[in-house]
C-alpha cells in the first residue's frame, strides 16, 4: 500500500472454510485497496486456519490473529474491532460476499458525515445463487431526529434486513461502550439491539448502487432459525429490548408505534413465504 491505511475490515471467523476463500477473494478484490484486513480465527476445528494463513502469505494487507482457545462469537466480533487502528471501520462475514466498490461508495458517505454508511443486499444461496427475498434492494435510511429514527428502525421487520446495516462503515471513534453493552443485553438480535443503540448517536445512510451478497445456507440462523420460531411474539418485535434503552419519549413512541410493528411482522413473513413458494413452483417447472 502507497498511503497509509484509511480504513480497517474486521473478519471474525470459526470453522468458516466452506465459503471463506470467496469471501476473502471478495473483499480482497475491491476497488478501493488501502485498507488493513484484520482476521480473528476463533479457534477452529476446521481447515480455517490453514486457508487464512495461505492468504496472509499472499496478501500484506492481512494481520491474522490466532485465538489460543474460543472466546465465543461476541468477544470475537469485538476483537478485530479493539484491533483497528485505522480511522475507519467495518466489519465483514466469513460466508458473505461484497459488490467490488462496497467500500470505495460506502466510505464516500462515512467521510461526508458521522454514520454508518451502508448499501443494500441481494440474499445468494450456498452456490453464490441469487435468492427471492423481502430484503433484497431495500434501503436502510434511518434519519432524522434521533427518536423518529430509532422509531422507524423498531417498526422495520427483522425479515427485511434491518440487521445487516452491522456490516457498515464508521469512524472507529464514534463507536461508544454503550454499544457494546447492548450487543450484550439480550440473547437474540444482538446486532439489532446494538444498532438501535447506535442511532443514538448517528444515523444509518444507505446508498443504493452497492450490494452486500449475504448468503443463506444450513449453517446460518436465516435458514435454520430454531430459536426465533420459539420466541415470543414481543421477541419478535424485540419490544422489550427497545424499551428498556429508550427515553420515556420514545418509550410512548413506541408503545403507539407497536400495532405497526406487529403488523410488518405478519406482512414480511406473508412477503417471505409468497416468494419461496414462487420459487418452488419455478424450480417444480424447470
Amino acid at each position: 500500500m502507497k498511503n497509509e491505511p484509511l480504513l480497517t475490515i474486521g473478519l471474525p471467523v470459526y470453522n468458516g472454510e466452506q465459503f471463506l476463500r470467496e469471501a476473502l477473494d471478495s473483499v480482497l478484490s475491491q476497488s478501493f485497496s488501502e485498507f488493513v484486513l484484520i482476521i480473528s480465527d476463533n479457534c477452529s476445528t476446521d481447515n480455517t486456519l490453514e486457508i487464512l494463513q495461505a492468504y496472509a502469505a499472499m496478501d500484506n494487507r492481512i494481520r491474522l490473529k490466532q485465538q489460543a482457545a474460543n472466546i465465543g462469537a461476541v468477544e470475537n466480533f469485538r476483537f478485530v474491532f479493539d484491533n483497528c487502528e485505522t480511522e475507519y471501520f467495518c466489519w465483514a462475514a466469513a460466508d458473505d460476499l461484497l459488490d467490488k466498490y462496497w467500500i470505495e461508495k460506502l466510505l464516500q458517505v462515512a467521510q461526508q458525515e458521522p454514520c454508518l454508511a451502508f448499501g443494500t443486499i441481494q440474499t445468494i444461496d450456498s452456490a453464490g445463487k441469487y435468492l427471492n427475498h423481502p430484503a433484497n434492494h431495500r434501503s436502510f435510511n434511518f434519519v432524522g431526529a434521533v427518536p423518529f429514527r430509532r422509531i422507524k428502525y423498531f417498526i422495520s421487520p427483522g425479515l427485511l434486513g434491518k440487521a445487516n446495516p452491522i456490516y457498515g462503515i464508521f469512524r472507529k471513534a464514534d463507536l461508544k461502550d454503550e454499544f457494546w453493552t447492548s450487543f450484550k443485553s439480550t440473547s437474540f438480535g444482538m446486532d439489532v439491539a446494538a444498532l438501535y443503540r447506535l442511532l443514538e448517536s448517528m444515523p444509518i445512510r444507505s446508498r443504493t448502487d452497492t450490494c452486500l451478497y449475504k448468503r443463506r445456507h444450513q449453517g446460518n440462523e436465516a435458514v435454520n432459525p430454531t430459536q426465533i420460531r420459539r420466541k415470543p411474539f414481543f421477541r419478535k418485535t424485540m419490544f422489550l429490548v427497545f424499551l428498556s434503552q429508550s427515553t420515556w419519549l420514545e418509550r410512548l413512541l413506541l408503545v403507539l408505534a407497536y400495532p405497526i410493528a406487529a403488523f410488518g411482522v405478519f406482512y414480511a413473513k406473508f412477503a417471505y413465504l409468497i416468494m419461496r413458494a414462487i420459487e418452488r413452483s419455478t424450480r417444480n417447472r424447470t
